[in-house]
């Protein structure tokens, strides 16, 4: 296991043999390791409300932030709004289904 920065790397093939605490490889491409158990699904926010509070409720401040992100998207300049939106390469577009290639048309 590599650390770099407290954060816990390992290889590939160590991370699939369950052998990531002894993984010393630093010639080959390292992944970060996941923590044990079931990932948060709330923020920091949301959860200490929980805490203090006794409010159990679904986090949507991820929600509100993305709509908060679409809204500045919207108000930005034409060329601010080209840069920001994700691009589809042109072969992807032309051809969605490869396999529809060869068919011919009925």
């Amino acid at each position: 296991m590599v650390l770099i920065d407290g954060i816990k790397y390992s290889c590939q093939t160590c991370i699939t043999g369950h052998r990531t605490t002894k993984c010393t490889h630093t010639d080959r491409p390292l992944v970060e390791i996941k923590k044990k158990g079931r990932p948060v699904s709330q923020c920091p926010d949301c959860r200490e409300m929980r805490k203090t509070k006794s409010i159990h409720g679904r986090c949507d401040c991820a929600a509100r932030k993305n709509q908060g992100e679409s809204l500045a998207l919207s108000l930005a300049a034409p060329s601010v709004r080209a840069e920001l939106t994700r691009t589809i390469p042109n072969s992807q577009i032309s051809n969605p289904n490869p396999r529809q290639r060869n068919r011919r048309p009925r």
